[in-house]
């Protein structure tokens, strides 16, 4: 259950500061945003400007150096059990699925992490395949997928317990234009039902149907 009338998400001079041999670097320069429920927004700049950072600090991967975020009103610093448990996540990498396990069988183990039933997971898993055009691959090990299935089924893993938060870092890069559209259309039904958006990408075509914009500028 999310905080009634709060923004779905609201960050506040958001920064991130990592350290190396050479001193520090700023991962983040300060961000500050507000999502509404429903509202789909990107982030949009050039590699190495800190999207991916400021997607895990939200999604509660990675600490901030200062500022502040708040899913539905809830801290991610300070309760981030609660902040994780609205948010769905889709990073670039692939290496989060077990390889040896069919699609199937990794959507199952992520479902039980969440606290569904076998019989719940299965069905809504199924549900969201279909939707998505991979219900073909639910039976096939992770290890043979391409990377353009396994984004598709990434996104499948992020909605399977109905988050209020939809965060995508990069999610259309190894996508085709069929599969792409496809996406955006289920995307875009749920934020009409609430869900709200936050993508993360350098290429400004992809997010073409997002309700805002938020430039992001490399850190200095």
């Amino acid at each position: 259950m999310t905080a009634g009338g709060a923004c779905a998400l609201k960050t506040t001079s958001l920064s991130k500061l990592y350290r190396t041999r050479g001193g520090r670097v700023r991962g983040l320069a300060p961000l500050s945003l507000e999502i509404m429920p429903g509202e789909s927004a990107a982030l949009v700049g050039p590699n190495g400007c800190g999207k991916t950072t400021a997607l895990k600090i939200v999604a509660t991967l990675v600490e901030p150096c200062s500022g502040s975020a708040t899913v539905f009103g809830h801290d991610v610093v300070r309760r981030p059990l609660r902040a994780r448990s609205l948010i769905g996540a889709v990073f670039s990498t692939t290496r989060s699925f077990y390889w040896r396990l069919s699609a199937g069988h990794n959507l199952s183990f992520f479902a039980a992490a969440q606290g569904m039933t076998p019989g719940a997971a299965a069905s809504k898993a199924r549900a969201l395949a279909v939707e998505l055009g991979i219900v073909e691959y639910l039976g096939v090990p992770a290890r043979r997928l391409s990377r353009g299935i396994l984004a598709r089924l990434s996104l499948v893993r992020a909605l399977l317990h109905d988050p209020g938060l939809l965060l995508l870092d990069e999610p259309f890069a190894a996508m085709d234009g069929g599969a792409r559209e496809r996406v955006w259309e289920a995307l875009e039904g749920r934020t009409s039902d609430g869900l709200s958006l936050l993508v993360a990408t350098h290429d400004p075509s992809q997010v073409r149907l997002c309700d805002r914009v938020f430039p992001i500028a490399a850190p200095e």
